[in-house]
């Protein structure tokens, strides 16, 4: 960081051996001059943390040699450039926390290069349009906080490589596809606050995803009722996130998730407001040595409740 401000200057275009350019973490304004899409060495350019706006150029083409693109946390905006499927050697594009708008690019939907994919805090539109047969060295996709509608594909469990999965905070709705249960590489899934619905199914089904450590899920299921599972093995979980899904229980469930926890649970942090055995405020903590587990379940009243 040195505090770089103001536009961005020409000559960029000039340095035909570049590689790597860092200027993340500054102050730089404006927009992207267009002879810095003339580096066709550079692998590595680093735009994070500005105040660079505008749309991103179609010149962007021209960086065939690119590895890792990164302009998150700045004020692009404007559809992003239909640009990279000649962008043959980039396995990462970061670009969240933006204003882009529309739906993802053919091209950057349909890349068989691309390893990391953020987009996550935009305002991106349309269904959740991704092509897993062609994305085969995907690993990480964050598509969380923009405005995606439809159902959840269930032709995402087609990239088999996927071990983060983030896309909480969209208009998706409906119940957690079956083909979900196919994911073998996958660690992190958050699906907080997309209008799912059927807690059952999506436990029955998540379940067998053997590599899953933090599964976020809060903010949907609303008023259903926690299910009773002593049969579920979720032996890998670390986090299972429920707060603030008004869900419906007894406390027979209590003990049920308690011999659940022979398998591996925690249930840490639990406010329970809406059981007529617990008091709202009481925290119940129970813990094995074996498993580092934490369960939030955190429901709260609905002011109809008594």
């Amino acid at each position: 960081m040195n505090n770089f401000s103001g536009n961005l200057p020409t000559g960029f275009g000039k340095c035909t051996s570049l590689q790597q350019l860092i200027l993340n973490s500054n102050k730089l304004s404006g927009s992207l001059p267009e002879d810095l899409f003339w580096l066709q060495k550079l692998r590595l350019l680093h735009l994070q943390d500005n105040l660079l706006s505008r749309p991103l150029s179609n010149g962007a083409a021209n960086l065939s040699n690119l590895f890792e693109l990164d302009i998150s946390a700045n004020e692009f905006s404007g559809t992003l450039p239909d640009v990279f499927l000649s962008l043959s050697k980039l396995e990462s594009f970061i670009s969240h926390s933006n204003k882009f708008i529309g739906q993802l690019p053919y091209s950057l939907s349909n890349s068989p290069t691309i390893e990391y994919l953020n987009v996550r805090k935009n305002a991106f539109t349309g269904p959740v349009v991704l092509n897993c047969t062609a994305m085969l060295q995907l690993s990480s996709l964050r598509l969380g906080s923009n405005n995606f509608h439809g159902p959840i594909p269930r032709s995402l469990s087609l990239c088999r490589n996927l071990t983060s999965l983030s896309l909480g905070g969209n208009y998706l709705g409906g119940q957690l596809p079956v083909s979900f249960k196919y994911f073998q590489s996958l660690s992190y899934l958050s699906l907080s606050n997309t209008s799912l619905h059927n807690i059952s199914f999506a436990l029955a089904v998540l379940q067998n995803c053997k590599k899953l450590r933090t599964l976020g899920l809060a903010l949907n299921f609303h008023g259903e009722e926690i299910p009773s599972y002593p049969a579920l093995q979720f032996r890998s979980l670390r986090a299972l996130l429920l707060g603030h899904c008004g869900l419906r229980y007894d406390s027979t469930m209590v003990k049920q998730l308690h011999e659940v926890a022979a398998v591996g649970f925690i249930m840490e942090q639990l406010s329970w407001n809406d059981s007529r055995q617990f008091q709202p405020t009481r925290i119940t903590v129970l813990r094995t040595l074996t498993c580092q587990t934490t369960l939030y379940l955190e429901v709260y009243r609905k002011a109809s409740l008594s």
